[in-house]
């Protein structure tokens, strides 16, 4: 292993908090000013960051169930049957029971946590138990292992590295995109 650099599991480097649903029978809970997390948000937008949801709560739909309000930054990890999706919160929100919402600790910077977990899925997928559907329980997922730079300075300049061939990708599909329209339009000319 590089000098600088350490193993350790999840639930040292963040706090684990479960999401929650309302009752959806009581109307007032619904339709807030709150957003509210569900996986259809991640898989449907499959972005880094997720700042809106299509669902939202209210004050008293959080205060009166068990979903906890987020802060921005949190990594948003779909824990029941798309297993290892996540986003990172760009905004304050609630998510359902379907997550295991990450908050990373002060030396720990939330994008290298989120690109250093891609390559776990598979371990969170091994973990993961239930006849219905697979989930993975918050002790099984505090317990992977993550090598992670012991300097947070080191570990902000490798996840702004990777954002930035992130970037470079998008824009490369986007022209990719643009160059396949053009030539669809010009074939319909001919």
């Amino acid at each position: 292993m590089v000098t600088g650099w350490k193993k350790a599991k999840i639930g040292e480097l963040t706090d684990i908090v479960n999401g929650g649903t309302p009752s959806t029978a009581i109307a007032e809970y619904w339709n807030g000013g709150i957003n509210w997390c569900t996986p259809s948000d991640i898989t449907k937008k499959k972005t880094k960051y997720l700042s809106n949801t299509e669902k939202t709560i209210t004050e008293k739909g959080l205060s009166e169930s068990s979903a906890s309000l987020l802060p921005i930054g949190t990594i948003l990890l779909c824990s029941r049957a798309t297993i290892g999706e996540m986003s990172i919160a760009a905004s304050e929100m609630a998510t359902n029971q379907g997550f295991k919402n990450l908050i990373c600790k002060k030396d720990v910077d939330n994008e290298f946590l989120y690109y250093a977990l891609f390559p776990l899925r598979n371990k969170m997928l091994e973990l993961a138990i239930g006849t219905t559907f697979l989930e993975i329980s918050k002790s099984a997922l505090q317990s992977i292992e993550v090598i992670i730079p012991a300097d947070i300075i080191e570990q902000t300049a490798i996840a702004g590295a990777l954002s930035d061939v992130d970037s470079l990708i998008s824009s490369l599909q986007k022209l990719i995109e643009k160059k396949k329209a053009i030539k669809q339009g010009t074939m319909q000319e001919l």
